[in-house]
């Protein structure tokens, strides 16, 4: 099971300047995770103001939740 922390290492990573777009289900297979996981923490995520200079926000819901990932 991977740690918030391995996300958080993840996420920054990927984001690099600017923002990101993201499936939870393109991370998980990145991560060797279940979505439903990784889903879940990035809800948790969401819910604080900043996670590591980052901004993490669900964007939009279509079969599944698109996060936005914002550097700040």
């Amino acid at each position: 099971m991977k740690t918030e922390a391995e996300i958080i290492n993840y996420l920054k990573g990927k984001v690099n300047e600017g923002h990101v777009y993201f499936k939870s289900k393109y991370i998980a297979k990145d991560l060797e995770e279940k979505p439903k996981r990784i889903g879940q923490i990035l809800l948790r995520f969401s819910q604080k103001e900043r996670v590591s200079g980052m901004r993490i926000m669900p964007w939009s819901c279509t079969f599944s939740i698109t996060w936005r990932v914002v550097k700040v």
